[in-house]
């Protein structure tokens, strides 16, 4: 049976397009969108870790940090043109978007730092 055909029945194209859909950028859906199957057992057992971890931190009640992650799919491609010039609005999109995603990686993160 190819390995494709295992994962029919648990339904992973129609979980992960749901998961895709609470992206919070363009980017985490296409990053989302890409996800294949893990069929090795180590590294299955670490997402389910991070996973469980990230479950529990969504479901805590705790807000989690948000600046708004404006859509970059348009800059992105610019900033590898050999002296492109970002407009003020482009700079601070881009500035947000790092910000925002620095303080939700550390919140989100796996083993959680210490206190």
């Amino acid at each position: 049976m190819k390995s494709e055909e295992c994962f029919l029945p648990l339904e992973f194209h129609r979980i992960r397009e749901q998961a895709a859909h609470y992206a919070k950028s363009a980017e985490a859906e296409r990053l989302l969108l890409a996800e294949i199957p893990v069929s090795d057992e180590a590294a299955f057992t670490e997402v389910r870790k991070r996973t469980a971890h990230i479950v529990t931190r969504l479901s805590s009640g705790e807000r989690e940090p948000d600046g708004g992650l404006p859509d970059l799919s348009g800059v992105l491609p610019r900033l590898s043109v050999d002296q492109y010039e970002l407009s003020l609005d482009e700079a601070f999109a881009l500035g947000v978007f790092c910000d925002t995603g620095l303080a939700l990686i550390t919140w989100l993160a796996y083993p959680p730092p210490p206190p």
